[in-house]
Order: C-alpha cells, then sequence, then structure tokens
C-alpha cells in the first residue's frame, strides 16, 4: 500500500493510526487546489518557526487537510512538548495561531492526561463523521511530518 493512500471514506486507513513522513513527502499528496496550497503555505511557515525557534523537530498533521475534500478548510498540527524545551521556545510558540495564521495547533505532553493528548483522542470515534452512511466508529489515520 503506498504511504498515503486514502480509504473508500476520503481518510487515511487505521490502522496505522499515524503514518511517519518527512516534509518532502507532503506537497501535492492530497491534491493541488488554491485551499490546499495556501494550508501547504501556512504550514510551512509554521515549520519555519519551530525550526528557528525551538528544538521541536516533529510535527503531526491532522483535520480536513489529510482528506479527499477539494477545499479543506481546517489543518490541525499537534505539537508535543519534550521535557528539555526552554522557555524562550514555549514563548515563541505562544502565539494565535488560529486568528493569525488559520491553523489549529495543539501543544500536549505524552504525560499530560488523555483529554490533553491528542494521540489518544484520535483514536475515539469521530462523532462529527457520524453523517450520512459512515460507520459510527470510523477512524481516520493522521501524520507525523519530521521538520
Amino acid at each position: 500500500m503506498n504511504l498515503l493512500e486514502l480509504n473508500e471514506y476520503g481518510f487515511l486507513p487505521v490502522p496505522p493510526p499515524c503514518r511517519d513522513v518527512g516534509l518532502d513527502v507532503m506537497p501535492g499528496v492530497f491534491g493541488n487546489t488554491e485551499a490546499r496550497h495556501q494550508m501547504w503555505q501556512t504550514f510551512l511557515s509554521f515549520v519555519d518557526l519551530l525550526q528557528s525557534a525551538t528544538t521541536i523537530r516533529r510535527v503531526y498533521v491532522d483535520g480536513e487537510y489529510i482528506s479527499a475534500l477539494d477545499n479543506p478548510e481546517i489543518m490541525e498540527l499537534g505539537v508535543e512538548l519534550h521535557d528539555g524545551i526552554t522557555r524562550a521556545e514555549i514563548s515563541a510558540l505562544n502565539q494565535p495561531f488560529d486568528q493569525e495564521w488559520g491553523i489549529m495547533v495543539n501543544f500536549y505532553s505524552p504525560r499530560r492526561p488523555e483529554v490533553h493528548n491528542f494521540h489518544h483522542a484520535f483514536q475515539r470515534p469521530d462523532p462529527t463523521l457520524n453523517l450520512g452512511d459512515l460507520p459510527d466508529d470510523l477512524r481516520k489515520g493522521y501524520l507525523c511530518v519530521s521538520i
């Protein structure tokens, strides 16, 4: 199976829940519409911030961007905060990404409770997907992008 092949519902199939990919794999994989191009450019700006201001070198990508939708509206990013992260790095990440960048960014630590750990949340059925003929237990995969 191709690493980023979508299932019959237009999502990354589960299992596995998370797929590791390099930054070079992402452009154009899910389509080349203007909305996707703009989301990709925003993602690259976010990656530049991570690379220049933090020691974080992995970001998790989900949301409508990881689907077969022609015009996705949401790209959700997850950033894992590790023990060695500095105060300066935290300050660099204290930005209104949703309002100014148009992306939803979730920061989490593996030791935080489940409600703050998006890996756990992604393994539950998504109640927003229970529309039409979609299965009640439908889950979709997400990506870990190395930067």
